[in-house]
C-alpha cells in the first residue's frame, strides 16, 4: 500500500499565541551596547579583511581600519513633538500615531461621491448602507465636512468612463470608489481603469476601498478612521504635524542645521516573530 502526498508552500500564521505557546518562547534579550560594541568588534577580527588572502580587499586596494570604531562628537536632540491639532499632542504608540479623533488640518469636500463598482448592488445594500453611515459619521468626528451622494456604477469601461465625465461636468471633488470583483485580476483592471479614468483623464480625486474587505472588517469604524487618513492627505489637508520648535529651543547657534528623519515601515504580520519589519523608505 503506498500513500501520496503533497507538501503545501510554507505560510507565515498570523494568529496571536496562546499563553501556554508565549510562555514556551524563548526570551531574547536587547543586547546592551557594550554587548554589541565587543560583538561587533569580534567579527571585524574574524573577517581579518587586512589579511593577505583577502584577495577582493587587495585587489581594490582597500585598507580597513578595524582596531577602533571611528568617535564623532554628536548631540541627542530633545524628541519632537508629533501634534494631531492645534493643541493635541500624538500619543505614539509602538510606532503607530492614534489620531484620536483630531486632524491638525481636516480639509471640507464640498461635493463627495461614495460610489459601488460592481453587479449587486441591491444583495448588498445593507452593507453598503453601513460603510456609507459609518464613514459619514467618523468625517464628521474628525470635522471634514463633506456633502456627499451615493452611486451604483456597473464596473464596464464605458459606464466608468461617462460616470466620471459626469462627475467631472459636475465639479465633484472626491470620489469614493467601493470595488466589488469575482477574481482578483477582475479587481486589478477595475482598479487601474478608475485610476486611469477618473484621477488621470477627468481630474477627479479617488479612493478605492475593497468590499470584501469592508465585509470582513471586525471594526468598521476603525478601517473608516484610517481611511480618513488617505482622503485628508489626498485632498491636500494635514493629518500630524511635527513640532521643532521645543526640539531646537536649545540649538547652539542660528546657523546650526538639523536633520529629522522617519521611516515608513512594512509589518509583514501583526504577531509573528520570525519576519522582521522592513523599513522601506526614508523622508529626509
Amino acid at each position: 500500500m503506498h500513500s501520496i502526498c503533497r507538501i503545501k508552500s510554507w505560510q507565515v500564521y498570523d494568529k496571536p499565541l496562546s499563553k501556554a505557546h508565549e510562555t514556551q518562547q524563548p526570551r531574547k534579550n536587547i543586547p546592551k551596547p557594550h554587548e554589541r560594541y565587543f560583538a561587533i568588534m569580534d567579527m571585524l577580527k574574524k573577517c581579518d579583511y587586512n589579511s593577505s588572502s583577502n584577495r577582493l580587499c587587495r585587489e581594490v586596494g582597500f585598507h580597513i581600519e578595524d582596531t577602533q570604531m571611528l568617535k564623532l562628537n554628536a548631540e541627542i536632540l530633545t524628541q519632537p513633538q508629533i501634534q494631531t491639532g492645534q493643541n493635541c499632542e500624538a500619543n505614539v504608540r509602538i510606532g503607530r500615531i492614534p489620531l484620536d479623533g483630531h486632524l491638525f488640518t481636516p480639509r471640507p469636500i464640498s461635493a463627495l461621491a461614495i460610489a459601488y463598482f460592481g453587479t449587486d448592488a441591491a444583495r448588498k445594500e445593507n452593507l453598503l448602507k453601513e460603510f456609507r453611515t459609518t464613514l459619514l459619521n467618523v468625517m464628521n468626528n474628525y470635522h471634514v465636512d463633506v456633502k456627499s451622494e451615493g452611486h451604483n456604477v456597473s464596473p464596464t469601461n464605458d459606464q466608468i468612463t461617462g460616470y466620471f465625465s459626469t462627475m467631472s461636468e459636475r465639479k465633484c471633488q472626491f470620489v469614493i470608489c467601493i470595488m466589488d470583483g469575482k477574481s482578483e485580476d477582475d479587481l486589478k483592471q477595475l482598479k487601474a481603469y478608475i485610476k486611469d479614468c477618473g484621477t488621470i483623464k477627468y481630474g477627479v480625486m479617488t479612493q478605492c476601498v475593497l468590499l470584501s474587505k469592508i465585509a470582513a472588517n471586525r471594526s468598521l469604524t476603525g478601517y473608516c478612521e484610517n481611511l480618513i487618513r488617505k482622503i485628508n492627505y489626498k485632498n491636500s489637508g494635514i493629518n500630524t504635524k511635527v513640532n521643532l520648535n521645543e526640539a531646537l529651543k536649545y540649538k547652539k547657534s542660528q546657523t546650526d542645521s538639523y536633520m529629522f528623519f522617519g521611516a515608513d515601515v512594512i509589518h509583514p504580520t501583526n504577531v509573528t516573530r520570525q519576519h522582521p519589519s522592513i523599513a522601506g523608505k526614508l523622508f529626509l
